[in-house]
């Protein structure tokens, strides 16, 4: 596990970033990873002195598998509230995407599904439905940002104090610079244009995205 600030940790692998945030109020975790990912998670909260049993909170970007398929597994085991916009409630609720993947020709087609079994998540519950312009008493204030393109109902997670943005699959970084979501598992690449143009208006100086971290100004 990295520390990227004071207080905030990135679960780092192959697949994909969580975040776990840490101050007075409990522990509050961006992102699950797969459902293999449990321990990890478990083992990252042990190394920096805390317990499983201080999660209070779990911030969902979207209901792709590989940002909450871990999901079910916490909330049996902790108290903590897992939250997220409706649309990606219903689909989390429901154990489905949020849209409907779009692979062209029939080795894409082949891939995605044996890939399903690994990426599927188990239906969790979720506590409370958020809307863009919700604030959280989450590391001294945090922002429910509208980011959707991606999926119907993405979120963003912003800190203006620390100006620390965490943005899902919304942005990425490529050799030509930042880029929005876009191609088979892009819901709507218009959509996804906006959301990213909102979010550098919001002029981060750390975007923790789920595959990668950008510094502004660093590159």
């Amino acid at each position: 596990m990295e520390t990227l600030a004071d207080g905030i940790y990135m679960f780092s692998n192959i697949v994909a970033n969580q975040y776990l945030l840490v101050d007075d109020t409990g522990l509050t975790l961006i992102d699950t990873g797969l459902k293999s990912n449990y321990r990890t998670i478990v083992r990252g909260i042990q190394s920096i002195g805390h317990d499983l049993a201080e999660l209070s909170n779990i911030l969902i970007t979207h209901a792709d598998g590989d940002h909450c398929g871990a999901l079910s597994r916490l909330k049996q085991d902790t108290r903590a509230a897992a939250m997220t916009s409706k649309p990606e409630a219903d689909a989390i609720e429901a154990g489905t995407s949020s849209r409907e993947l779009k692979p062209t020709g029939a080795l894409l087609t082949m891939v995605l599904r044996a890939g399903e079994p690994i990426f599927r998540a188990q239906p969790a519950k979720i506590d409370r439905m958020l809307s863009p312009g919700d604030d959280l008493p989450v590391a001294g204030g945090m922002t429910v940002i509208d980011s959707s393109g991606h999926t119907p109902g993405h979120l963003s997670y912003f800190l203006p104090g620390s100006r620390i943005l965490f943005s899902g699959d919304s942005i990425f970084l490529k050799k030509s610079g930042l880029i929005p979501s876009y191609g088979l598992n892009c819901w709507n690449e218009t959509r996804a244009i906006e959301s990213l143009e909102n979010q550098m208006k919001l002029l981060p100086r750390l975007i923790c995205g789920g595959h990668g971290i950008i510094r502004i100004g660093s590159r």
